[in-house]
């Protein structure tokens, strides 16, 4: 096996279990935070950032470290750091991934996360659509109950002839059913 390899088995394990007790993934999301809003500037510093998220995806693996990274807002920096479009776009995602394997709660925030993200833009579409076919449902159900039961029966006759007898009987059923319900 190559040394390097062993460096990072040794590595990787001391990060899941003693750093990770020891508060290691509020440092780990200190360190890759600084990177939210620019990119590395030198080959270094590139290689230093990739190094802190796999670290940071290190400590992810075991439970309680998800946890933490929930507590500490972790899913909403990667989210943000996303969002920026910057280098560690990638590292943020595969982050992310490691955050919510086998861990729905982390799931559950990035879904939240993205309806308040583009302040609301989202939920403003949730309501403009909401508004409009509860208005359409209100308007036919109005229209229903203005009907006469002669011509819902009327009505119950002669629909779908033009599509076919077995959508003539579906329809008729459908009607049936409302009128047994009034």
């Amino acid at each position: 096996m190559n040394l390097l390899v062993i460096e990072n088995n040794v590595l990787g394990s001391l990060l899941q279990n003693r750093l990770g007790q020891m508060n290691g993934v509020d440092v780990g999301l200190q360190a890759v935070a600084m990177y939210k809003l620019r990119d590395a500037r030198s080959l270094d510093e590139k290689e230093m950032v990739e190094n802190l998220f796999d670290c940071l995806c290190c400590l992810l693996m075991p439970l309680e470290n998800k946890e933490s990274f929930l507590k500490a807002e972790g899913v909403e920096l990667m989210i943000v750091i996303m969002n920026q479009k910057k280098l560690c776009y990638g590292s943020a995602i595969r982050a992310l991934d490691f955050a919510m394997t086998n861990y729905p709660p982390a799931s559950e925030v990035s879904r939240m996360w993205s309806f308040v993200e583009n302040e609301y833009e989202k939920i403003d579409r949730l309501m403009e659509l909401y508004m409009k076919y509860s208005n359409r449902v209100k308007e036919e159900s109005e229209r229903m109950n203005d009907l006469e039961l002669n011509d819902l029966e009327e009505y119950h006759d002669n629909i779908g002839d033009l599509d076919g007898l077995n959508e003539k009987e579906k329809a008729q059923a459908k009607i049936q059913r409302f009128i047994t319900a009034l």
